[in-house]
């Protein structure tokens, strides 16, 4: 006979192959499986586009090059080591300290985050910020193109949009209840 814990343990394995399971044939579903011929060509090629388009959206993120110069006083709570990493010279070469008191301060990661928790000068963290959102206005067509797109893609699935679809397997399920 079968101990309790033999018990529980099949009752685990079973709760964790039928999540499995509903999540594959959610998966199945997201693409179309259930659509007729011509509902998967057009499926497979709004996800094509899709794609297509989310790389080049974060291709273009990725060689963008924009900065900000700020001088040591618009940079106050900043750590000693960030301003010996930003620091240039008039040219924006890398320059060491007591020969330039001006940075060079990316959009990249470790430039926004040092200024977004270490920087006391509000005005410094907001310009870097729009900076930041701001930094690759070609993306404002692949994005609408996009929306667009994701759009599509949920009518013919059968949601009502985009969020219902991307939330249908969360807690929330849809759209109008993650609005509440």
């Amino acid at each position: 006979m079968d101990s309790n814990n033999e018990i529980n343990a099949k009752r685990d394995l079973l709760k964790v192959k039928y999540q499995y399971v509903k999540t594959m044939v959610y998966k199945f579903e997201t693409n179309g499986a259930q659509l007729d011929e011509q509902g998967k060509a057009k499926i497979k090629n709004l996800i094509n586009q899709r794609d297509e388009m989310e790389l080049k959206f974060a291709e273009n993120i990725a060689e963008t090059d924009a900065f900000l110069y700020f001088n040591e006083s618009e940079l106050a709570g900043c750590p000693a080591d960030f301003l010996d990493r930003t620091r240039v010279d008039k040219k924006g070469e890398p320059a060491k300290a007591g020969e330039s008191t001006r940075h060079k301060i990316t959009y990249k990661y470790p430039d926004l985050i040092a200024i977004k928790t270490r920087c006391s000068n509000g005005n410094t963290r907001k310009k870097v910020q729009t900076m930041a959102y701001t930094r690759c206005p070609k993306n404002l067509k692949i994005l609408a193109d996009l929306l667009r797109v994701r759009h599509q893609i949920a009518k013919l699935l059968g949601f009502k949009n985009h969020a219902d679809l991307q939330l249908k397997s969360q807690i929330v399920k849809n759209g109008d209840n993650a609005r509440k």
